[in-house]
């Protein structure tokens, strides 16, 4: 499946959204790690750094109350760190 099913899995097997509505959040948590424009792909198109970073849209895609995130940005360059440090608690 694509990167932006992926990330939006959880919230169409459970009902919680319909898949174009889904879409539409999968990309704008895709947007907050810098890879919109990634959410047509599939993972094996994806870099290292681009997994982890889309793993990252996935967990925060529902809204968690809480999230518990072991290293988040080992592997990631400085750039992307800040980004990923500025990562919206909730959208």
């Amino acid at each position: 499946m694509p990167v932006w099913q992926n990330v939006a899995f959880a919230s169409i097997a459970t009902g919680r959204l319909k898949p174009r509505v889904a879409r539409k959040m999968a990309i704008e948590k895709l947007g907050h790690v810098g890879l919109d424009a990634a959410a047509d792909l599939f993972p094996a198109e994806l870099s290292g750094g681009m997994k982890k970073r889309a793993a990252l849209a996935r967990a925060v895609a529902t809204d968690p109350e809480f999230l518990l995130l072991d290293s988040p940005t080992d592997g990631l360059d400085p750039i992307m760190t800040a980004i990923v440090d500025r990562i919206p608690s909730s959208s």
